[in-house]
């Protein structure tokens, strides 16, 4: 060290827990708060999101929801609704889903990916898209997170 002293070698279990510790947290905080959009449509199609589906063969669930937001009321912007557009990988519509604010969408479960989310309309809005997962394959480093921070806790009282 540069100030002549001396540290105490990092031990392999306290690196566990502590990657455990990330690992578990940074998982949980990912999938507690679904990912939404603010869009303002002017009647062109707005890409939303591309979504992985059918990882291992699992037939995957999207489900779209849209809600005004703030500037319909206080613009007094016209905002009775927008059209789901859901793309295949070779940009084929597959869906095509008039939404009314406060409503909500849920698709067929579709077994090859990527798709893409798109969205047209006129107005302003809050659009939420979740994916509702046949094999939970995102919770896999969870598990991984409760074994390393387990095994790092349990090897550091010993």
């Amino acid at each position: 060290m540069a100030g002549g002293g001396d540290v105490a070698p990092v031990q392999p279990w306290d690196l566990a827990s502590l990657i455990g510790a990330i690992v578990l947290l940074s998982t949980v905080l990912m999938f507690a708060w679904p990912p939404s959009h603010n869009v303002e449509l002017d009647g062109d199609r707005t890409g939303l999101s591309e979504i992985g589906v059918g990882m291992l063969g699992s037939a995957d669930i999207i489900e779209i929801s849209l809600k005004n937001a703030t500037a319909c009321e206080r613009d007094n912007i016209s905002c009775t609704g927008a059209v789901i557009h859901i793309l295949s990988s070779n940009g084929d519509e597959i869906v095509n889903h008039r939404l009314t604010p406060g409503g909500s969408f849920t698709s067929e479960r579709y077994d090859e990916g990527p798709v893409t989310v798109e969205i047209s309309g006129e107005g302003s809005y809050r659009v939420t898209i979740e994916v509702h997962r046949q094999l939970p394959l995102e919770f896999l480093p969870a598990v991984a997170g409760i074994i390393l921070l387990a095994w790092g806790e349990w090897r550091r009282r010993q």
